[in-house]
């Protein structure tokens, strides 16, 4: 698997030659996201679904609530954390692999709604605080799911016109914080660490 981050909760999942898309990145955030070329698109907020505009041909599966998918190969669990049900969480399967994405996460779930995520083995999250989670309930999710790898996103960078918090306040929460930047992660299952967590921060492609 092929992760590659956009910005914002923006993620491409490439694994066997399809694509998966999270979050894609709409105008008012000051940056650019990719073209939405993929086998699916999965929407954390279904109220977005009217601004995803033209898709092409063919156009990708858009999903955008909780439910069982397949696209490409690609399997889609969507998961509601609430009991108002605004917010789906995605676990995302594929070349073996486990990704847990909770796109634009207003609020930290209780610890019983966030027993649906546990298994993962690698977590997109967002740590900016603002119209998502804190770092600080960040870093409560992470300790909750224990995934092998957690790659964090939603922070302040150059370009974003909406007001979040940089990485650090993450890192300091976590105490750890990678010294490398990577450009994506290309991760096999083999490749998933055995003995303890890693942070892995990824460049905006």
């Amino acid at each position: 698997m092929q992760i590659t981050w956009h910005g914002l909760a923006c993620f491409r999942l490439q694994a066997d030659g399809a694509v998966c898309i999270t979050d894609p990145i709409f105008t008012g955030s000051g940056l650019r996201g990719p073209r939405l070329n993929a086998a699916s698109i999965t929407l954390s907020d279904r109220t977005t679904v009217g601004k995803l505009g033209s898709l092409g041909d063919p156009a990708p599966r858009i999903i955008a609530g909780p439910g069982e998918y397949e696209a490409g190969g690609i399997l889609v669990e969507g998961i509601t954390l609430s009991a108002e049900g605004h917010h789906t969480a995605y676990r995302i399967i594929a070349d073996g692999i486990n990704v847990i994405v909770v796109g634009m996460l207003p609020k930290l779930p209780s610890p019983e709604a966030a027993e649906s995520l546990a298994g993962g083995d690698i977590l997109l999250l967002p740590v900016g605080g603002g119209p998502v989670i804190t770092a600080a309930e960040a870093a409560k999710l992470v300790g909750w799911l224990e995934p092998r790898i957690v790659i964090p996103c939603c922070y302040k960078i150059p370009g974003l016109e909406i007001k979040l918090d940089p990485l650090d306040k993450f890192c300091k929460e976590m105490g750890i914080c990678p010294k490398e930047t990577l450009p994506k992660l290309k991760v096999s299952r083999k490749d998933l660490p055995a003995d303890e967590m890693k942070v892995m921060v990824l460049e905006k492609s």
